[in-house]
């Protein structure tokens, strides 16, 4: 297995030093919530965006940004679990230019939308219960369902027209 190499594009670089500052904006001027833990949980998701895990049969690639994103939703809410899936799942692909910057917007979107439908599920359904307890874990399961459901079903419209917008 070959392991990639990241290649540290000034533009990427950049992108996450000004999202970073956006999301210590939004926390302190918006949204109090531990600082500390969405920085990491931002951080966790660029880093697992940045080290894809290629899916040939799809001609695409996955990666172990959703954990980030999911952490984000259970412990500080459906928005901080929204904004790291918009913000901080962009890759260093997106800034070689081989990716329209239209799919580029429509993927942040797309998980956007799934991170905040998906957060909103498992808090109306754990309604603040122990994270061990049943009425979470149906919530957490159910909220992994729906970000899944979600996210295919807006990749799925994408694809057939981002064919013929090329």
């Amino acid at each position: 297995m070959v392991v990639p190499q990241l290649r540290w594009r000034p533009g990427y670089f950049a992108y996450i030093v000004i999202t970073a500052a956006i999301v210590v904006a939004l926390e302190r001027a918006i949204a109090p919530a531990d600082l500390s833990d969405v920085l990491s949980f931002y951080f966790f998701a660029v880093a697992a965006e940045a080290f894809p895990i290629p899916v040939p049969p799809l001609k695409g690639s996955i990666s172990l940004g959703f954990v980030a994103i999911f952490a984000a939703i259970l412990s500080e809410g459906p928005l901080w679990g929204t904004l790291i899936a918009a913000l901080g799942t962009i890759r260093p692909i997106d800034f070689d230019g081989r990716i329209p910057l239209r799919g580029i917007l429509y993927n942040r979107f797309q998980l956007g939308l799934s991170a905040f439908i998906a957060g909103h599920v498992y808090h109306a359904l754990a309604n603040g219960a122990d994270i061990t307890s049943r009425q979470s874990i149906a919530g957490f399961l159910l909220a992994a369902l729906v970000y899944f459901i979600v996210n295919v079903g807006m990749f799925s419209a994408y694809e057939p027209v981002s064919r013929t917008l090329t």
